[in-house]
């Protein structure tokens, strides 16, 4: 017998799990589901993904990001989605809000706009005091940082054309406390730089013929 009042997801052996309304299969039902058994998945036209890896609405109007058909709830990176490009999500969920920097999977940065990389902007745009340049939405790393440990990093390597420079406190949520070696060698258009007071070490060469460096604050 059909009760006529099943609404939500519901499993039938040999063909799987399905979202139906008032007992009926919906076949052009698409969004993202729950169900205690399997916690929260894709639904495609009507029938429940297991190896789903992209973005997914929920009825709140939340979108979420989905890896292998489920939610990490920790992933915090710029991730694509088939038919909806780029989104950066914050512990598996779109951040609407955010504009600013954010990391791919492969370490390239990117500017978001409310969530959003749009693959067209250039210009430039400020993250943790640093200003950046970008190129159709790609972050320009001018300065490389490398990590000491799980708290501090060091400049590494300059390949930026500024005649001044402020090196910035912190990065990517790490303390700045040492200047590499070799790090700004032969930049001789470099005229003024700006150190913050975290920096307790300075590399050997790290400013060997920066012939125009007249001011080190």
């Amino acid at each position: 017998m059909i009760s006529y009042s099943t609404t939500g997801v519901v499993y039938s052996e040999g063909i799987g799990w399905w979202y139906v309304q008032n007992s009926q299969v919906i076949f052009n039902y698409t969004a993202l589901v729950y169900h205690p058994e399997i916690g929260f998945r894709y639904c495609l036209n009507g029938q429940v993904l297991f190896d789903y890896t992209g973005l997914a609405r929920w009825e709140d109007g939340s979108w979420w990001y989905l890896e292998n058909g489920g939610i990490t709830y920790n992933t915090t990176v710029v991730v694509y989605s088939e038919g909806l490009g780029w989104w950066y999500v914050q512990n598996s969920q779109v951040i609407f809000n955010y504009t600013g920097i954010a990391h791919k999977d492969d370490g390239s940065w990117w500017y978001v706009e409310n969530g959003y990389i749009t693959l067209t902007y250039t210009g430039t745009c400020e993250y943790e005091g640093v200003i950046y340049n970008v190129v159709n939405s790609q972050v320009i790393i001018e300065i490389i940082y490398q990590d000491i440990d799980s708290n501090t990093v060091r400049v590494a390597s300059y390949s930026g054309s500024n005649s001044e420079l402020t090196i910035p406190e912190t990065y990517n949520g790490k303390t700045v406390v040492e200047i590499g070696s070799s790090a700004f060698e032969n930049h001789t258009e470099l005229t003024s730089i700006d150190l913050p007071d975290t920096i307790t070490v300075i590399g050997a060469r790290a400013f060997a013929g920066c012939s125009s460096l007249s001011s080190m604050t």
